[in-house]
């Protein structure tokens, strides 16, 4: 997803995070505690979609509310900062 401050990646572990150099193990098993799958809570009638997911955005790993509606539109709301300056690679230069 790209909003207009950059671009939300969906992480539904802690291989999906494109790390610039791998975690000690300890930090990785921390961090993996923290992410969870994208879970569904409601499907409403009118075909929206709210679920709840980790994603990053920048060099953070957020948990947020996110709503899909019908027409394909994304609101992320509720948003809870979980880890911030983590040493991943910038997903637009790639370093």
């Amino acid at each position: 997803m790209r909003g207009k401050h950059g671009r939300f990646i969906p992480v539904e572990n802690v291989d999906d995070i494109n790390w610039r150099e791998d975690p000690p193990p300890a930090a990785r098993r921390a961090i993996s505690k923290m992410i969870s799958p994208i879970t569904l809570h409601d499907h409403a009638k009118d075909g929206a979609y709210h679920t709840k997911a980790c994603m990053m955005f920048r060099d953070s790993l957020f948990k947020a509310d996110v709503l899909v509606a019908p027409d394909g539109h994304v609101t992320i709301s509720g948003e809870e900062l979980l880890i911030e300056d983590m040493p991943v690679l910038d997903d637009v230069l790639g370093h």
